[in-house]
C-alpha cells in the first residue's frame, strides 16, 4: 500500500500502516513541541483513556492513563453503553490557565 498525496503525488516516508496496530478505536492525536499524544476510547475498562506518546507518529509508547482513579471512573461499574467513547485531546500551551 502506498500513501498519496490528494494530488496524486506519492510520498516516500509517508507512513502505511495504522498508527497503532490493533484496537485501538476513536484516536485522538495532539501535537506539542516535538511530540505526539494520543488517547483511544476505552469503553468500560479501567484505568480509563489510556495516553500514548510519539516522536514520529510510527513508533509509540504508552505514558499512562487519564481516568486512573475510582471517583474519575470507578472500576468495574459502568456497562459498555456507559463507558468512556472518543476523548479528545487539547493543549493550551505555556502559561495559559
Amino acid at each position: 500500500m502506498s500513501s498519496m498525496s490528494p494530488e496524486g503525488r506519492g510520498y516516500a516516508d509517508a507512513a502505511t500502516a495504522p498508527v497503532l496496530s490493533g484496537m485501538y478505536p476513536d484516536p485522538s492525536v495532539c501535537r506539542v513541541g516535538e511530540g505526539y499524544f494520543l488517547a483511544k476510547s476505552s469503553f468500560e475498562d479501567s484505568p480509563g483513556v489510556p495516553i500514548w506518546h510519539s516522536r514520529d507518529l510510527v513508533s509509540w509508547r504508552q505514558i499512562g492513563n487519564a481516568l486512573t482513579r475510582d471517583e474519575q471512573f470507578p472500576a468495574g461499574c459502568s456497562p459498555s453503553s456507559r463507558g468512556i467513547y472518543a476523548p479528545t485531546l487539547r493543549h493550551h500551551g505555556a502559561g495559559s490557565g
